[in-house]
């Protein structure tokens, strides 16, 4: 079935984003204002099944409340009869697993790159688990780029929702479940794997340390043959010229005995960053990489974060990386992919706010947000500016309007282009400078024309009626 043009609430689906496996597809659509929105549609196998709503509209209310920037936000939900849909913000940018395809053979993330990203990614977590909310499905997919290079944490609470209605479908009937066990494979925690109900924020720990490894190694350690015996057995295997200390910190995290796993993901960030801010001499040192070594009380880590002895050592990895870091050098990646779209100058949103008025100010600023902070104040700049122009009129006194309307109207246009400017340069500035650091660039004035002429014709055509009430009134 094609959702295109099909209408959601206040929102009409213009086209398709992504295909997201089994679940369903996730569509991109507008208001009447222009504003766009995510719409994950839930596959019509989910939508069948009484259990499955029941659950996912419960979920869905605590994943509306997750409130984190770096989160993506759930807006609304929606269901009839034939549709389940969660209705989220729309982002600029693409999911990590396809940023990664994009690498070509040689998918290796930067470890300082791949730190800004858990920078964002590890607190969003640690957030969410506050709030009894566990993931259960990361994996490179289920996060998000945006154009401005920050990272969004997608799915969360999913994964949960599909676990309890599999339960309860089998439960309820002895027919074969028509769900497919969550998680994906790869990602899973030895407790995921035998004893699903046990699954606690540190299996998230766990799959974001192995995301880390993959990310910055570029090495799938798990035989994908043999998937389920290794994710039980095997720890992570040793990458000639990876800094020890960074190895330490992801063999901690990815534990099989989850009790001897950072406590939670501030815990975390705080050994990772730790160990990637290490001299390098530091890093080369001999240090012991086994499990045993972890059995610290986890609890004096909080004040002093993996402070271990690093003068143990176990011949299996250490003896191995002593051999192989003299003739095998870390391969450096690719450099990070320049930014999908260009944003607004100060300059220009001034000049076009002068010329198009109000409307053009709240546009542009709008475009800017969408594009720097994928769309947090997207929706409040472009009606505070409409809602400003119209005050503004109403509160002139009529008297003083007459014989001066349009005298007045070129005063205002100049103190909107003189104050959007300022708006842009302390609301945006450092964005927008974090965009051009990354390889971004300032959209050109000249493709401006066209939105700047449509809003001077509707500027004027609300002078014209301003004009024709007052004659009236």
């Amino acid at each position: 079935m094609s959702y295109i043009n099909f209408k959601i609430k206040d929102y009409t689906i213009v086209r398709e984003v992504s295909i997201n496996g089994g679940q369903g597809a996730v569509y991109q659509a507008t208001n009447s204002l222009g504003a766009a929105v995510a719409i994950k549609i839930l596959h019509k196998n989910f939508t069948s099944n009484e259990a499955f709503r029941k659950h996912f509209h419960k979920e869905a209310m605590i994943m509306a409340s997750i409130g984190h920037d770096h989160i993506v936000r759930a807006l609304d939900y929606y269901e009839d009869e034939d549709t389940v849909a969660i209705i989220m913000e729309y982002l600029e940018g693409q999911d990590l697993q396809t940023y990664l395809e994009q690498l070509g053979t040689i998918r290796i993330v930067p470890i300082p790159i791949a730190l800004k990203w858990y920078s964002q990614i590890l607190p969003a977590f640690a957030h969410a688990h506050h709030k009894g909310l566990v993931h259960r499905d990361v994996k490179p997919s289920n996060f998000f780029l945006t154009a401005s290079g920050n990272m969004k944490v997608l799915d969360f609470g999913i994964a949960k929702i599909l676990e309890n209605a599999e339960l309860n479908s089998a439960n309820s009937s002895s027919s074969v479940s028509i769900f497919s066990s969550s998680g994906t494979p790869y990602y899973k925690s030895k407790e995921h794997i035998l004893r699903p109900a046990s699954v606690n924020h540190l299996t998230d720990v766990y799959a974001l340390g192995l995301m880390f490894y993959i990310l910055t190694t570029g090495q799938e350690p798990y035989d994908t043959e043999q998937i389920t015996d290794d994710i039980l057995n095997k720890e992570l295997p040793p990458v000639p010229g990876y800094p020890s200390a960074v190895m330490k910190v992801l063999l901690k995290a990815t534990a099989k005995d989850r009790d001897h796993r950072y406590v939670d993901c501030n815990v975390f960030l705080s050994a990772l960053q730790e160990a990637v801010m290490k001299p390098a001499a530091e890093n080369e040192g001999k240090q012991d990489f086994t499990e045993e070594a972890f059995k610290d009380d986890d609890q004096s880590l909080k004040s002093n974060l993996d402070q271990q002895d690093n003068t143990t050592t176990r011949s299996t990895y250490a003896e191995n990386e002593t051999k192989t870091q003299s003739t095998s050098a870390y391969t450096p990646p690719p450099p990070p992919r320049v930014p999908l779209y260009g944003v607004y100058s100060p300059i220009a949103i001034s000049i076009a706010t002068f010329l198009g008025g109000g409307f053009s100010a709240g546009y542009f600023m709008s475009q800017n947000s969408k594009r720097l902070e994928g769309g947090k104040n997207a929706t409040s700049l472009l009606l505070g500016w409409i809602i400003g122009v119209v005050i503004t009129y109403l509160i002139i006194p009529k008297k003083t309007l007459e014989g001066n309307f349009f005298i007045i109207a070129l005063l205002i246009q100049l103190t909107a282009a003189v104050g959007v400017y300022f708006m842009v340069e302390s609301s945006q500035k450092q964005q927008i400078e974090e965009h051009l650091g990354t390889g971004g660039n300032y959209e050109p004035i000249s493709g401006m024309i066209g939105l700047i002429a449509t809003f001077l014709v509707i500027h004027f055509a609300i002078v014209i009626f301003g004009l024709v009430i007052m004659h009236y009134m």
